[in-house]
C-alpha cells in the first residue's frame, strides 16, 4: 500500500534532516510524486499540472496523496 511508502519516505528524509542534510522542499515533492504508484497516474499528472505555476511543495503533495488514498478506499 502506498500509505506505508509515504511513512517510510517521511522517515528517511526525517533521518537526513536530523543528520544535518538539507533537501530542498521542491526536490522532496518531486521525489514523492515520482514514487506514486503507476495506478495513480491520472492523480499524479493532475497534481503536477495543478501546481506547475507556483511550484510543488511537500505539504501539498502529501495532502493530495492522503486525500486520494482516502477517496480510493471509500468508493
Amino acid at each position: 500500500m502506498f500509505w506505508i511508502n509515504l511513512n517510510k519516505f517521511q522517515g528517511c528524509f526525517g533521518q537526513l534532516y536530523v543528520m544535518g542534510m538539507k533537501v530542498e522542499e521542491e526536490v522532496l515533492a518531486v521525489w514523492l510524486l515520482d514514487n506514486i504508484p503507476d495506478s495513480w497516474e491520472i492523480f499524479r499528472v493532475s497534481l503536477a499540472n495543478a501546481t506547475s505555476e507556483w511550484g510543488l511543495t511537500m505539504e501539498y503533495v502529501k495532502r493530495g496523496v492522503i486525500n486520494e488514498n482516502i477517496e480510493q478506499h471509500h468508493t
